[in-house]
């Protein structure tokens, strides 16, 4: 228990450190999916539990806080940690968010003893840490995510007295402080959130103030800026053992949770009509394999932003930075290299020294000839996600075979 799990650029998953019950272990073991087995991994330099760990752009993962008071950044071809350096506190319960850059924000946490409004910026480039603005309220077991615009969302948590918030904040990149992003219809800590292709941040599960697991749903929608009741959980249950996660055809899948009872359902939530105005991308010829060039097109595509000088970020559904090479840029079209990619959403951002520009698109394979422009279709009238439970394993087996191709 505590450990933290990451999903690695080639599909295997790295799970690190934890408690083995008696005492925390540095242990790191990956599974595989292919084979559905576990292999040891190497270890941390620092044995840790309740950390956070973050995919970089590099490849690496980085480890920050838990019980021990250090950061590391883990290279996984050798099987060890490659630089360290040393929190200011033991940070533990906090959240950590990678921005459209590589670098990484930790946010509040228990420090101290006691919920923390400090944020720390992780340079991916000198791998230092340094002080960035400060939450407005302390909070832990909040957890954050970064929305289309290149801005992080933190949500609800823990407050300084130790009762569940409802209070959201938001930080644009590049902002000097957090501003107010309103407040969740029933405030709760231990939920899980997760941005989906309409650039909505889903809320889902927790615990609210009266020690009770809510199975309401709610959507942050940035604009007008506030959450809105979406639905509800075939039960409720806490974070501590489930995850919410997006697919590549758009839907958000949660597993297990604990409740008065550990929780063994899966439900699959549909944003219904939440896809049918994303702009629709040309990809590359062949989806399965390497790739030279992308060619997007249409004036939906960067005319909202500067072209000048630009550099363009493009991050998958798990928030893995995609790397890529722009060759070039109008307001009409952009051409750039990519490795290859799978038919799925991606939040694309194009950065030009000032405000980041961002939006979520589908990206769908190119045809033999000619190109595919940027369509907007008509949005369908609005309508509240459903969730679904499985009611058997066979149920749960299709959810999780769930194929991550848009459909």
């Amino acid at each position: 228990m505590g450990h933290a799990a990451t999903l690695l650029e080639d599909g295997r998953v790295l799970v690190s450190g934890g408690n083995d019950g008696v005492r925390d272990v540095a242990g790191v073991e990956a599974f595989d999916p292919s084979t559905g087995a576990f292999t040891a991994a190497g270890t941390l330099s620092n044995a840790r539990a309740d950390h956070t760990s973050t995919l970089l752009p590099t490849g690496e993962v980085l480890v920050v806080g838990g019980t021990h008071a250090s950061f590391e950044r883990f290279h996984v071809p050798d099987a060890r940690s490659v630089a360290t350096g040393a929190l200011p506190a033991t940070r533990s319960e906090n959240a950590a968010v990678r921005l459209p850059n590589g670098d990484v924000l930790v946010v509040g946490g228990l420090v101290g003893g006691a919920a923390s409004s400090s944020v720390l910026r992780y340079a991916t480039s000198t791998s230092t840490l340094s002080s960035a603005p400060s939450l407005a309220v302390a909070r832990r077991r909040a957890p954050a995510v970064l929305l289309g615009d290149g801005s992080v969302l933190v949500v609800g948590g823990l407050g300084g007295a130790g009762t569940p918030l409802g209070a959201a904040e938001r930080l644009v990149d590049g902002g000097v402080a957090w501003s107010s992003a309103g407040s969740l219809v029933t405030a709760r800590s231990e939920h899980a959130a997760v941005v989906t292709p309409s650039g909505r941040a889903l809320v889902v599960g927790g615990r609210d103030g009266a020690n009770a697991f809510p199975t309401s749903i709610e959507a942050y929608d940035p604009v007008p800026a506030a959450f809105v009741p979406s639905g509800s959980l075939a039960a409720g249950r806490g974070r501590a053992a489930s995850r919410a996660t997006l697919l590549g055809n758009g839907r958000v899948v949660v597993v297990g949770g604990v409740a008065a009872a550990p929780v063994a359902f899966v439900d699959r939530i549909d944003e219904v009509g939440a896809t049918s105005d994303l702009p629709v991308l040309a990809g590359p010829a062949s989806l399965g394999s390497p790739t030279t060039t992308t060619t997007m097109t249409g004036s939906a595509l960067v005319a909202p932003w500067r072209i000048d000088g630009a550099t363009v970020r493009l991050v998958d559904s798990e928030g893995r930075l995609v790397r890529v090479t722009p060759s070039s840029l109008s307001p009409s079209s952009l051409t750039l290299s990519t490795p290859a990619l799978q038919r799925g959403f991606y939040r694309l951002f194009v950065a030009t020294g000032g405000p980041v520009g961002g939006r979520v698109v589908r990206i769908e394979p190119r045809p033999a000839t000619g190109t595919i422009p940027v369509v907007r279709r008509r949005r369908s009238s609005p309508t509240a996600p459903r969730a679904r439970r499985s009611t058997s394993a066979s149920c749960a087996t299709r959810s999780a075979r769930s194929s991550p191709t848009a459909r």
